[in-house]
C-alpha cells in the first residue's frame, strides 16, 4: 500500500513540474598558447561556449570569440589580417549541428548575418586551429570555423533563435 501511495505521489509530483526538454547551457572552451612557423606564445583563446540541446542529445553547438588587433591568434588569419581593419568587430565562430537535428548551421549562419555581421573566409585560421591540441583535446573535429565581420555598431544585441528553444543573447 506505501509502495501505491508513493507511486501515486510520484506521478503526481511529475505530471504538475513539466519543464522543457529544450535546454541552453553555456560554458568557455580555452586554447593554450599558439604558433606560427618561427613564433610561439602563452596567450590564451577563450572562446565562449553556447549548447541547444534537445533531452540529452546536442543539436547545435556555437563557440566563439572576439579578436582584437593585438591577440597573437590573429597570426593565424594570414593574409585575413586585413578583415580586422576593415571591421569594427572581428568574430571567429566554431559551430556544430547534429547531422539529425532539423535544422543544420545555416539556421545560426543566417541569424547572424541577420543581426548584420558579414560572414567572412577564416582558411588560413581554420588551418590553425585545427591543428591545436586543445581543439583536437575538446574533440572538436566535426566543427565547422568562420569568420563574421561586424562592420556598423549594433542597435541591439545579436540574438540567435533555435526553433523549440528560448531566444539567446550573443553580445
Amino acid at each position: 500500500m506505501k509502495i501505491l501511495k508513493f507511486g501515486l505521489l510520484l506521478f503526481v509530483i511529475s505530471c504538475a513540474s513539466h519543464q522543457s526538454r529544450n535546454k541552453i547551457f553555456e560554458g568557455e572552451v580555452i586554447l593554450k598558447g599558439g604558433n606560427l612557423g618561427d613564433k610561439s606564445w602563452d596567450d590564451d583563446l577563450v572562446l565562449k561556449r553556447v549548447g541547444w540541446f534537445k533531452d540529452a542529445s546536442l543539436k547545435h553547438e556555437m563557440l566563439y570569440t572576439k579578436m582584437t588587433k593585438d591577440s597573437p591568434f590573429t597570426a593565424w588569419l594570414g593574409g585575413r589580417k586585413i578583415s580586422l581593419s576593415t571591421c569594427e568587430n572581428f568574430f571567429i565562430v566554431v559551430l556544430y549541428s547534429d547531422i539529425n537535428a532539423e535544422n543544420s548551421n545555416a539556421l545560426i549562419i543566417n541569424e547572424l548575418k541577420q543581426a548584420g555581421l558579414e560572414q567572412k573566409e577564416v582558411l588560413d585560421f581554420t588551418y590553425h586551429i585545427r591543428a591545436h591540441q586543445n581543439f583536437l583535446d575538446w574533440k572538436l573535429l566535426d566543427h565547422k570555423v568562420l569568420g563574421f565581420c561586424q562592420n556598423k555598431t549594433l542597435s541591439q544585441p545579436i540574438t540567435i533563435n533555435v526553433p523549440g528553444h528560448k531566444s539567446y543573447k550573443l553580445l
